[in-house]
C-alpha cells in the first residue's frame, strides 16, 4: 500500500514537472512574440508615416494631372469643333450650287439629301458653343429656306399641270364628267416633307397652301367663265321663259358641283393638316368664283332693268333660282368656309327689289306701248309683236312662281298696281275674292288687249293691215294662255272673253275679202260686210245680164281688190305659228268666194265676156283657188 502512494506520489511530481516546464516554454515563446510584435508595430508605425509623407506627396501632382487631363479634353474637343466648323462652311459651299440650280421635278432625291445635310448641320452647329457660328448658320438657313421654296414652286406646277382649263358648264350640260386632280403619291408626301422642315415648316407650309389655293381658285374661276358669259348670252327676250336658258341657277349648280369637288379633294391632298388648315384653304379657293357669281348677277339685274318688259321673266325666275339654292350656298360656301359675306343673299335682295318694283312698271310700260307711234319695223311687221310675246310670258312667269309672286303683290297691296280703273272684263265674275295674282293677271291681260287695240289704229298704212296685225296677236294670246296655268287661274270669264275677241277680229280679217265680193255684184253696193256681199251676189248671179262697161268695171274692179289682198299679205303675213287658224280661215274664204265667182263666170259666159275673155280674165275659179291658198301657206 505504501508503495502503491509512493509511486503515485512520484507520477503527480513528473506530471507538475513537465506542466511547470510547458508553462516556461509557453512563458518564453509569449515574451518572444511580444519583442517580434513590438518590433512589427514599431515599423508597421514607420511605414504609416512614410506612406502619410508620400500621399501629402502625391496629392498634389494628382491634381494637377487631373488639370491637364480636363485642358486635354478641352484641346480634343476645340480641334473637333474647330474641324466641324470648317466642315460645314464646305458643306455650305458644296450644297449652294445645287440649291440655287432648283430641283428635278422628275427626281427630288438629290435635291432633298442636300437640304436633309444642310438641316443636320444647322441642327449640329446650334448645339455647339463656338464662336462666329452664327455667320454660317445664317448661310444655312437662307439656303434651307430658298430649297423649300424653291420645292413649294415645283408642287404649284404640278398642281397646274394636273389642273387643266376647261368648261365645266358644256361638261354638266352634257353630263360629262370633269377630269380628276391626280397628284401622285409621292408628291403628297412633300408636303410633309415642308411641313417637318425645323423653324421654317410652319411658314413654308403657309406658302405651300397658298400656293395650292391660288392654283386651283384659278382652275375653278376659268371653268365657271363661260357659264357666267352664257348667263348674259342667253338673257334676251326669246329665251326669257324658255326651260333651254342658262340662268343663275344653272352656274350655281355648276360652282356647287366644283365646290364640293374641291371639299372632298383638301382631304386626299392635306390628309395630314388639321382640319381649320383645310378649312382655310377652301375658303381661300372660293373667293375668284363667287366674284364671278355675283358679278354676272348684278350685270343681269342691270341688263334687265334697261329692258325691263322684256326681260323681267328672268328677274324673277333668277330669284327663283336663288331662293331654291340658298340652303346649299350656306351648307358648302359659307358654312364650310367659314365665311362672313353672302353672295346669293345680296343677289336676292336685288333680284327682289326688280320684282317688286316690275309689277306697276310692267303694266304702265304696256299701257304706254300702246300709245307711242310704232317704229318703222312696227309699221311693216303684222306678227306677233314682241311685247304680246314679253307680257305673255311674263304671265306665265308668274303663274308658275305663285306663292312668291303673291308675297311681293301683298307688299304692294291690292290694286296698287297701276291696273285698269274699273274691274277688269275678263274677271271671273262668279269668283267674290280672287286672289291678288288672279286680280294681276286680269289686269295685265287686259291692259294688253287695250294697247293692241291702240296699236293697231296707228298701223293702217295699208287697208287690212291692222286686222291681220290684231288677229295674229289676239289668236297667240288665246293659244298662249288657255293651253298654261295662265288660264286655269283666270278661269272660264277670261276664255269666253277670249273666244269673243277671237271671233270679232277674225271678222274685221274677212272685211279684207269684201271689195272682191263686190265687185261681183250687179246691185247692193250699199250692202256692208261680208255676208251682205254674199247676199248680193248670189242676187245678181240670177238676175239678168250686164252692161259691157259695168261687166269690164266689175272684173277691173275684181283683179284690183285680189292684187290688192296678195300685195297686203306678202307684207303682212298669218302667224306661222296658228297652222290650224290659217286653215280654218282658208276654208271660210273660199266658201264666202269661189263659189260666188264660178257662179259669176258661168253667168256671163254667152255675154260679152264671151267674145274676148282674155280682155276680163286673168284667173279661172281653179287659179283663183290656188292663189288664195298659197297666202295661206
Amino acid at each position: 500500500m505504501f508503495s502503491t502512494r509512493l509511486h503515485s506520489s512520484t507520477s503527480n511530481s513528473a506530471a507538475f514537472e513537465q506542466s511547470n516546464a510547458d508553462l516556461t516554454l509557453l512563458a518564453q515563446s509569449l515574451s518572444k512574440s511580444k519583442r517580434i510584435t513590438d518590433q512589427m508595430t514599431s515599423r508597421l508605425g514607420d511605414f504609416d508615416d512614410r506612406l502619410a509623407r508620400l500621399e501629402k506627396s502625391l496629392v498634389p501632382i494628382h491634381r494637377q494631372t487631373g488639370r491637364l487631363t480636363r485642358v486635354s479634353k478641352n484641346l480634343e474637343s476645340t480641334i473637333r469643333s474647330i474641324d466641324g466648323l470648317l466642315g460645314h462652311q464646305d458643306l455650305v459651299e458644296r450644297e449652294q450650287g445645287l440649291i440655287q440650280a432648283g430641283p428635278n421635278a422628275s427626281d427630288l432625291k438629290p435635291y432633298l439629301a442636300a437640304l436633309d445635310r444642310l438641316t443636320s448641320a444647322a441642327e449640329a452647329l446650334r448645339k455647339t458653343d463656338a464662336q462666329g457660328q452664327s455667320a454660317t448658320l445664317t448661310q444655312m438657313g437662307a439656303l434651307i429656306e430658298q430649297g423649300a421654296r424653291q420645292l413649294v414652286a415645283v408642287f404649284g406646277r404640278w398642281t397646274k399641270e394636273t389642273s387643266p382649263q376647261m368648261d365645266a358648264g358644256s361638261l354638266y350640260d352634257k353630263a360629262v364628267p370633269r377630269p380628276l386632280f391626280l397628284l401622285p403619291r409621292e408628291r403628297h408626301s412633300l408636303i410633309t416633307y415642308l411641313r417637318a422642315l425645323p423653324d421654317i415648316g410652319a411658314k413654308v407650309s403657309k406658302d405651300l397652301e397658298f400656293t395650292y389655293a391660288d392654283v386651283r381658285a384659278g382652275y375653278v374661276e376659268d371653268s365657271l367663265k363661260n357659264c357666267g358669259k352664257d348667263v348674259l348670252v342667253d338673257a334676251t327676250p326669246a329665251l326669257s321663259a324658255s326651260l333651254e336658258r342658262r340662268g343663275l341657277g344653272r352656274f350655281l349648280d355648276v360652282f356647287f358641283s366644283l365646290a364640293k369637288s374641291e371639299h372632298a379633294l383638301l382631304g386626299t391632298v392635306f390628309a395630314n393638316v388639321p382640319p381649320p388648315t383645310r378649312r382655310d384653304i377652301y375658303a381661300a379657293i372660293l373667293p375668284p368664283s363667287l366674284g364671278i357669281l355675283y358679278t354676272t348677277g348684278q350685270q343681269l339685274n342691270a341688263l334687265i332693268k334697261k329692258q325691263l318688259h322684256a326681260l323681267i321673266p328672268i328677274a324673277f325666275s333668277s330669284f327663283t333660282e336663288l331662293q331654291e339654292r340658298g340652303s346649299e350656298f350656306e351648307e358648302w360656301i359659307r358654312a364650310k368656309a367659314a365665311r362672313k359675306d353672302n353672295e346669293v343673299g345680296e343677289l336676292l335682295h336685288a333680284f327682289r327689289g326688280s320684282c317688286l318694283t316690275s309689277l306697276p312698271e310692267f303694266i304702265d310700260d304696256t299701257k304706254q306701248w300702246g300709245t307711242k307711234p310704232p317704229t318703222a319695223a312696227e309699221i311693216s311687221s303684222a306678227g306677233v309683236s314682241p311685247m304680246t310675246v314679253n307680257v305673255v310670258n311674263f304671265m306665265r312667269q308668274l303663274s308658275d312662281n305663285q306663292a312668291t309672286v303673291e308675297s311681293f303683290l301683298t307688299v304692294l297691296g291690292p290694286g296698287n298696281w297701276g291696273g285698269p280703273s274699273n274691274r277688269s272684263p275678263l274677271a271671273n265674275k262668279d269668283e267674290e275674292d280672287p286672289s291678288l295674282l288672279t286680280r294681276y293677271l286680269n289686269d295685265v291681260l287686259s291692259t294688253l288687249l287695250t294697247s293692241l287695240e291702240s296699236r293697231s289704229r296707228s298701223l293702217r298704212s295699208r287697208q287690212g293691215f291692222s286686222a291681220i296685225f290684231l288677229l295674229n296677236n289676239v289668236s297667240y294670246i288665246r293659244r298662249e294662255v288657255l293651253s298654261s296655268q295662265v288660264g286655269d287661274l283666270l278661269g272660264e270669264a277670261c276664255e269666253d272673253s277670249l273666244n269673243k275677241k277671237m271671233r270679232s277680229t277674225k271678222a274685221s280679217y274677212l272685211e279684207i275679202w269684201s271689195p272682191l265680193v263686190s265687185a261681183m255684184l250687179d246691185a247692193g253696193l250699199d250692202q256692208s260686210g261680208a255676208a251682205g256681199a254674199i247676199k248680193a251676189g248670189i242676187g245678181a248671179v240670177k238676175g239678168v245680164g250686164t252692161e259691157r262697161r259695168e261687166l269690164k268695171d266689175r272684173f277691173l274692179r275684181f283683179n284690183d281688190a285680189f292684187a290688192e289682198v296678195e300685195a297686203l299679205h306678202q307684207v303682212a303675213k298669218l302667224d306661222e305659228g296658228e297652222a290650224e287658224l290659217r286653215e280654218r280661215l282658208k276654208g271660210e274664204v273660199e266658201r264666202m268666194l269661189i263659189p260666188t265667182y264660178t257662179k259669176f263666170l258661168a253667168r256671163h259666159r254667152n255675154g260679152e265676156f264671151s267674145k274676148n275673155p282674155s280682155k276680163y280674165l286673168k284667173l279661172d275659179a281653179d287659179q283663183l283657188a290656188s292663189k288664195m291658198a298659197t297666202l295661206f301657206e
